[in-house]
């Protein structure tokens, strides 16, 4: 059987458009890929879907799971923006190695936190 080759040059969570590699669950999280062909991390129709996805699994550590490490410095999230924005665009570093475009991160935020 022929298989499409990955081109393993650009991070997993690049390639999956999901930078923080949220791993597949039976939530039904907005913006999933149609087909999921990775067998451990979630896949999106975009990153902006996926960094959506980021921003409420760090909203319901926040809200719902009582995490504390982060709490002291990251306030709600409608009041403040850019401090959530930059948080989530240094793990997307630390976990693909390289930065998103600040835009889409924005609008993931947006997508996140105001459209609801």
């Amino acid at each position: 059987m022929l298989m499409k080759k990955i081109n393993n040059n650009i991070p997993r969570g690049i390639r999956n458009n999901n930078p923080l590699n949220i791993e597949r669950s039976k939530s039904k999280w907005q913006g999933l890929a149609e087909h999921q062909r990775d067998p451990r991390f979630a896949q999106f129709k975009s990153m902006t879907w996926g960094i959506r996805a980021a921003f409420k699994t760090l909203q319901s550590y926040r809200t719902k799971h009582g995490c504390n490490s982060l709490r002291q410095f990251m306030p709600s999230p409608r009041s403040s923006e850019s401090l959530w924005c930059s948080i989530v665009d240094s793990m997307i570093r630390v976990e693909c190695g390289r930065p998103v475009d600040k835009k889409t991160i924005h609008d993931a935020w947006h997508k996140a936190f105001v459209e609801i």
